[in-house]
């Protein structure tokens, strides 16, 4: 969640870096969408962070998070087979699927 006048890139580093404790070197923009067009005004931007490196969680009281290293081509075949039912995290991994593809993620 973004804070009040906080852009969308500074969100997002933030929040990896409470809810994982990742930082990244490198960042680009891979969509920005609406979560429900018609309904919400609301919209979401995915990232790709790379050049990792690790560090210590920092999430809030009531936020439960396990941090999992899953392969993307386990990825894909769990989005495949419906096991994935988050949007941002189906959009994020065929979006990212899609430019390593063609060689430009």
């Amino acid at each position: 969640r973004r804070e009040a006048d906080e852009k969308p890139l500074a969100a997002a580093k933030r929040e990896m870096i409470e809810e994982t404790g990742y930082r990244a070197r490198s960042w680009k923009k891979l969509v920005r969408y609406y979560a429900s067009p018609g309904f919400l005004g609301e919209w979401m931007e995915v990232y790709l962070a790379t050049d990792l490196t690790e560090g210590e969680a920092q999430p809030e009281d009531d936020e439960k998070i396990e941090i999992l290293r899953i392969r993307l081509s386990e990825l894909l075949k769990m989005r495949n087979e419906g096991q994935i039912h988050d949007g941002k995290t189906i959009i994020g991994i065929s979006i990212y699927e899609a430019l390593r593809r063609t060689g430009k993620a």
